[in-house]
């Protein structure tokens, strides 16, 4: 066998292998409950570990009827101006940042409405308004809720839904 024969039968052995074990890398999520509490195929519970003050590592378990109460009494509570989805949710920036250091000039947080984007499960289009100076943040947004871990998610699709401090972060990492 030639050498260029041998190499080529080395390249399609390894490709074979890597299609054959492909399934076996992909997220080790296998939706069946097995122990490994990843939600079952249903909803998007959190998996992961908590270390409490002693060093003793455990999985965080949530019960998903707690889950789903808590969601459901967010559903109820949700703001008017935030009940209903939206493709197109407009945030400008300018009226955000004033809102929120007015909110901490007077000792107070911003409210989950700012925390969260009004619901923008993410960031689509950035506009900027030339005669205002106004950079508008737009995107599709829905009602929201935090679940049993303390996520903000959205109502209908379960995503996750923006927040503030997130959007801060990505501006510091890639400012204009």
């Amino acid at each position: 066998m030639s050498r260029r024969m041998f190499r080529f039968a080395c390249w399609a052995f390894a490709a074979a292998a890597v299609l054959a074990f492909a399934a076996d890398g992909r997220a080790q999520n296998n939706n069946n409950n097995n122990n490994n509490n990843n939600g079952g195929g249903g909803g998007s519970l959190p998996a992961g570990v908590e270390v409490d003050a002693d060093g003793v590592l455990r999985t965080r378990v949530f019960d998903r009827r707690l889950n789903q109460q808590r969601l459901d009494a967010a559903r109820r509570n949700v703001a008017p101006n935030l009940a209903r989805p939206s493709k197109l949710r407009m945030v400008s920036l300018n009226r955000l940042e004033a809102a929120v250091s007015e909110r901490l000039a007077n000792g107070e947080a911003p409210t989950e409405e700012m925390q969260f984007l009004a619901g923008l499960t993410r960031v689509k289009y950035v506009f900027y308004y030339p005669e205002t100076q106004d950079i508008v943040i737009a995107g599709p947004a829905e009602p929201y809720g935090v679940d049993a871990s303390g996520r903000a998610v959205g109502l209908n699709s379960g995503e996750a839904i923006t927040q503030l401090e997130d959007l801060v972060v990505a501006l510091r990492a890639f400012p204009p």
